[in-house]
């Protein structure tokens, strides 16, 4: 005769097993939250763009030209991410949630040209910053591997909150016809896309690692003006990309 109490115990062990197949817990028929935080770097390919502002008013007008000289930078990157993960199939998982990052600040440099006419035109260098922030609808593709790894694609599309400051430049402060810009926010379309692996490391944590390309959207400098008056234009890039290498740890609640 089989003992009651025997076939609970085999029961539960059958289910334990079935939860937590795949390492981290498995399809249970449940959404599980997911919770992850990321840290890498970020690496812009074109950072700056060349802008020239021409003489509207032959009198009292100059012209200028800015040309970026630093392209490429490299910012440290930190990212959050609130979702949730579900099994799809026998051998997909989904994730998907909300991601928020943000770069540390870039260095935009180069030179600029500005006169009445290019024969008492002068040459002098500039310089200013650009924090670049994301807030994306994230999602991830994964294939488990001998239970425990976790191959994927992913893909986000959302906003980007660019933040342009402290432009400078080394002309001398007795020169008073030069262009300033004051500090401004842009908020614009942006996407990601990328691949990577993620490891399990105990029954709720995950180890990745990826590399994602981003379209930042734009990066703009606020308004331009001449010895405290206002005039027209602003530096300005239309759009702004990075290639990111981040680590991120996972937690599947």
């Amino acid at each position: 005769m089989i003992n009651k109490r025997n076939c609970t115990g085999m029961l539960l062990c059958l289910m334990s097993s079935a939860i937590y197949a795949d390492g981290v817990l498995a399809d249970n028929g449940l959404w599980h939250p997911v919770v992850g935080l990321g840290g890498g770097i970020a690496i812009t390919t074109n950072l700056g763009q060349a802008q020239t502002f021409p003489i509207l008013n032959p009198i009292t007008d100059e012209f200028y030209t800015y040309s970026p000289t630093a392209r490429s930078q490299i910012g440290g990157l930190f990212e959050v991410f609130l979702g949730t993960e579900h099994r799809v199939l026998s051998n997909w998982i989904v994730q998907g949630g909300l991601a928020y990052s943000q770069s540390g600040s870039y260095q935009a440099e180069g030179n600029f040209v500005q006169g009445a006419d290019v024969g008492s035109a002068n040459q002098y260098t500039y310089q200013y910053k650009v924090t670049a922030r994301e807030l994306l609808a994230q999602a991830k593709l994964m294939h488990p591997y001998h239970d425990k790894f976790y191959p994927y694609v992913l893909a986000g599309i959302g906003g980007s909150f660019n933040h342009a400051s402290s432009y400078t430049t080394s002309v001398p402060s007795f020169l008073t016809f030069t262009r300033e810009y004051a500090n401004n926010t842009s908020g614009s379309f942006a996407y990601k896309v990328g691949l990577g692996m993620d490891m399990d490391v105990t029954q709720h944590t995950r180890l990745g690692l990826a590399y994602r390309f981003s379209g930042l959207g734009r990066a703009n400098l606020g308004a331009a003006s001449i010895d405290n008056t206002r005039v027209s234009g602003h530096l300005s890039q239309s759009n702004l990309y990075a290639n990111e290498v981040l680590i991120q740890l996972t937690y599947i609640i």
